[in-house]
């Protein structure tokens, strides 16, 4: 294979890589995770990107205790 051949074959897989790349992260956006606190007093929903969907917070964490 000669020089040239070789770098469109690299560079064919480069783009693949990308393409799959790109395809991952559209999954990964739609994977949600949840972390928790406090026994379950404090929940957090997010995806795979960080984005945040739902923040739970009981109720009796929010009480005034003065």
């Amino acid at each position: 294979m000669n020089m040239k051949g070789g770098l469109a074959g690299l560079m064919k897989q480069a783009q693949q890589m990308q393409e799959n790349m790109k395809r991952m992260q559209e999954q990964l956006a739609t994977v949600e995770v949840e972390g928790q606190a406090g026994a379950g007093m404090a929940k957090v929903v997010m995806t795979c990107r960080y984005d945040v969907k739902r923040v739970m917070i009981d109720d009796s964490l929010l009480k005034d205790d003065k």
